[in-house]
Parts: C-alpha cells; structure tokens; sequence
C-alpha cells in the first residue's frame, strides 16, 4: 500500500484490490465501465484469438487479469494532486457524471469478446463442460443456441480482475505504460496517453483522418500502422507543417514528443502558447476541404502522392480555388502525374551529374539530398519539406489545369 502526500499536506491512500469476477457481474456492469481512449490500444484481435478466448473462459483457463480503476476514489486523488481544473480531474468529473463507476485501463480486448459472444456475433466449435459437469459438443453455434446449462457454466465462470483505488489520473496513465512494457507502447502510443489539451483535440478528428489514412499505402499495412496509431503521428505532421508558426520545424517523432510535451497538465489550448487554436483550425479545414475529398477519390494513394496533395492543398485553401464539382479526380491524376515528372526528372539530373562527374574524373559523392526524389521521402525535414513544397508548386502554377476550377475563382486568385 503506497500513500501520496502532495505540496499541500493533504493525503490520500493508493491500494489495489484483486478479486475474482463472473461473466454474469462483468455483463451486468458492462454500462458502469467507461471505456477512455487514453488507455485503449488498437489493435483488435481477430477472430480466431476470439474463439481461443471463449475456450479457455469455458475451461477455466483465463488467468490474465482485466484492470480497472475506481474512478470516484481516483477522482478524489486527482482533485487533491492537481486541482480540479486540472485535465485529470476534469476527464474524471465528466466520466462520473456520466454514470461510469470504472474505467477500463487494461483488458478491453478481453470484454469487448465477451460482449460480442453474448451478443451472438460470432460463432464456436468444441466439446465444453455445463454448470452440470457434463460434456457438450458444440458445433458452429452462436451463444443464443447453446443449451441453457452451458450457458449458465459461461455465466458463472470467474475470471481475474484487479481495481485501482484512489490513483491520480496521472498515475493511471503511467500504470497504463508500465502495464503495456511486455508488448512496448509506439511513439505514437505513448503521445496518446499524455495529458495535453491538444490530445483531446486530436482524438476528436481521428476518426475521420483514419478513414483517409487507410488509403495510403498498402491496405494491410496501413491497418497494422494505425493499430498502433501511426495514423495520429501522420495527422500530427500533417497538422504541424500547415500551422504557420510550426510549419518552419522538423515534425519527426522527438519534434512531436516536445509539441505534446508543451501542454503537459494543461486542460486548455488557451493555456500552451503552441496551441494555437486558430491554426489549428486553419490546418484542419485545409485537411477537410481540399486533402480528404482529393484522397477519397482512390483506393489507395501513396504516401508521396499524399503529401503533394497536402502542399497544393494548402495554396488551393490560402487562394480560394474551389475545385470544380465532378473534377476531383481529374485534379488528383494531375497532382500525381506532375510529382512524378518532378521525381523522375530528379533522377535523370542525378545521373547527368554522376556521368558528368565520372567524366571530370571526380571522385566527389553526389548526394541524393540535392534532388526533388530524396525529398519527397522526409516529409518530417523541414528543409527537405520546403524545398520540394515550393519546387512543387512552382510547376503547378505554371502547369495551371484552369479547367478544374471556377472561372471566377481563378481570376481572383494569384494565378491570374
């Protein structure tokens, strides 16, 4: 049992208490227990890890431990560490007011299975023993058409569940990292956790920057990527090199450590002078009125092509070029077609310059850093990012397509 005394002498008890818990009670308090995405990972087990834990429930076999943390107790504690303007104790309040006893910090895997079970969402096969002992063997069926006594033995079967009581939503978080230390947490991951008000303003726009992320790139990767949350450090990057104060930074993963960082405790963006909330809002109407609709006109897109969109975008925003209705596409082939002619020439002028060299009889390296291809591949460099964006752009205002825009949006625009 540990006790924390904070700077103003007042004091509150830390404990942890193991219990024992039946797929009755956990199903009965299922409405109780929040689920808070700071504690969540993604990755979603499929549907054999599904059956394997249906199975060892029926026999008894569930040893891992769910973790919960009681959050009046929890509540209480972050009031008294931090104040209750603080971003725990306010993330708390609001979860109690909500009616959640209990917040779910590891095991959501495991509940969400037995939920989608009970629910009659998938299926099952093998011989399980009722609340009788006696053997049933079950043949592809759903829970609502196994005999009632096996379903009274799922029911009563009990399984490990720890509680947190009277744990700082900051401790919480760093009990959340510790727990995850067997299968480390990404980057990303570790950001998602942290107590800044730019996370939850981020957490609000994921959801529709995640369908966009799953277009870049391979399919399969893209989804193994943003089960660990890649597609929040795409979105962050995104963001951090439209807003015009950041926009001059690097925004690899130590850049995006620090931004988060500059928020830490925090409940407001009013309160971190990074947080710009008029920039951040800039950043994300580019994203929502120029990236995604020209994104969402493919399948797949790759994280190239991505990024030049996200620069023609953000000149197509500052000049009010609205692309023109049925021509996303058509903009999209252009975008695509014209960074490829920018990296394919590139390459030819690396070459010219090698043979050229060759010639001399130099023996002086020439750096990929030089040309338009190694820039597209560190779009975190700002440098790097600059150079291309404006190497880029440069040939789309030559090249114009003025047939993909208003008449009247084009002559009020640079380009005239």
């Amino acid at each position: 049992m540990n006790t924390h005394i904070n700077k103003n002498k007042k004091k509150y008890v830390k404990k942890i208490v193991p219990a024992l818990i039946t797929i009755q009670s956990i199903l009965a308090e299922r409405e109780e227990r929040v689920i808070d995405d700071t504690f969540q990972r993604d990755s979603v087990w499929d549907l054999e890890l599904m059956r394997d834990y249906i199975d060892s429930v029926f026999e008894g076999l569930a040893a891992s431990s769910i973790i919960l943390a009681d959050i009046p107790s929890c509540l209480k504690a972050s009031i008294e560490a931090e104040g209750t303007k603080s971003y725990g104790a306010k993330r708390l309040s609001s979860q109690q007011k909500n009616q959640f006893e209990k917040s779910i910090l590891d095991g959501l895997q495991r509940t969400d299975t037995i939920f989608s079970f009970v629910n009659n969402e998938f299926t099952i096969t093998g011989t399980y023993i009722d609340a009788d002992g006696t053997p049933n063997t079950v043949e592809n069926k759903f829970f609502r058409d196994l005999p009632q006594r096996l379903k009274d033995a799922f029911y009563a079967t009990a399984i490990p569940e720890i509680t947190m009581y009277s744990y700082t939503y900051r401790e919480m978080v760093k009990e959340f990292t510790a727990i995850q230390k067997g299968s480390p947490l990404s980057d990303a991951e570790k950001r998602w956790a942290l107590l800044t008000p730019y996370n939850p303003w981020v957490k609000q726009r994921r959801k529709v920057f995640k369908s966009v992320f799953l277009r870049i790139g391979k399919a399969k990767q893209a989804q193994e990527k943003a089960n660990r949350k890649k597609d929040v450090e795409v979105l962050d990057q995104t963001i951090l090199s439209l807003m015009p104060h950041t926009k001059e930074k690097d925004c690899g993963p130590s850049n995006l450590d620090d931004f988060y960082k500059k928020g830490d405790g925090k409940s407001d963006l009013k309160q971190v002078s990074i947080y710009k909330e008029d920039e951040l809002d800039r950043a994300w109407d580019i994203y929502r009125t120029r990236v995604q609709p020209i994104i969402e006109c493919k399948t797949q897109v790759a994280i190239r092509t991505y990024w030049a969109i996200v620069y023609i975008s953000e000149y197509l925003y500052d000049n009010k070029l609205d692309i023109k209705k049925g021509k996303v596409a058509d903009l999209y082939e252009f975008i695509s077609k014209l960074d490829r002619k920018l990296y394919d020439a590139s390459k030819v002028a690396q070459a010219d310059e090698v043979k050229k060299q060759q010639k001399a009889g130099s023996e002086d390296i020439v750096p990929d850093s030089k040309y338009y291809f190694w820039r597209c591949s560190v779009p975190q460099q700002y440098k790097a990012r600059e150079k291309r964006a404006e190497e880029l752009l440069t040939a789309f205002v030559k090249e114009f397509p003025k047939d993909l825009f208003s008449e009247e949006d084009v002559a009020m625009s640079a380009i005239a």
